[in-house]
């Protein structure tokens, strides 16, 4: 086990299988649930 100095991955790249496509599928529905009133963003993001 040498991946005890690294930290596991978070959930969310843990669940994108393809990475940067899933990620900007996931990250505007993270972030309208975690505040819906307020979302500002970066594009590059």
């Amino acid at each position: 086990m040498r991946d005890l100095r690294i930290p596991p991955p978070a959930p969310a790249e843990r669940a994108a299988p393809t990475g940067r496509r899933a990620a900007e599928e996931f990250l505007p529905e993270v972030i309208k649930f975690l505040r819906p009133a307020r979302v500002s963003v970066p594009d590059t993001m």
